[in-house]
């Protein structure tokens, strides 16, 4: 079990929305041929007081982890890669996440 505690979290979200009027007969507003309405918006909101427990199974080839090339594991940017071939399965077999307090918008 691995356990991960954050102080905040700052999420910025930009999304757009597209909507059209309806072609159905008992719509209220009814427009065939009028072009749809496209909004920018930005979401933002702050996140205080993560803790997210998560359970992780590993299922690693011994095979494989033993044929990788010391060399290879030994460049910083080639360790996460090396590593992860030898993992023949991952599963999150248990996942909590608990929050203090949503800053609202």
């Amino acid at each position: 079990q691995n356990k991960l505690k954050l102080d905040f979290l700052h999420i910025v979200m930009e999304m757009e929305a597209e909507m059209k009027a309806s072609s159905l007969d008992e719509a209220v507003i009814v427009a065939n041929n009028s072009p749809p309405i496209k909004e920018q918006f930005t979401i933002e909101f702050i996140i205080s007081d993560i803790e997210i427990d998560a359970s992780i199974f590993l299922g690693i080839n011994t095979e494989t982890l033993g044929n990788l090339e010391l060399g290879s594991i030994l460049h910083s940017k080639n360790i996460l890669p090396c590593l992860l071939s030898a993992v023949d399965d991952a599963e999150i077999t248990g996942l909590s996440v608990s929050v203090s307090d949503i800053v609202p918008p």
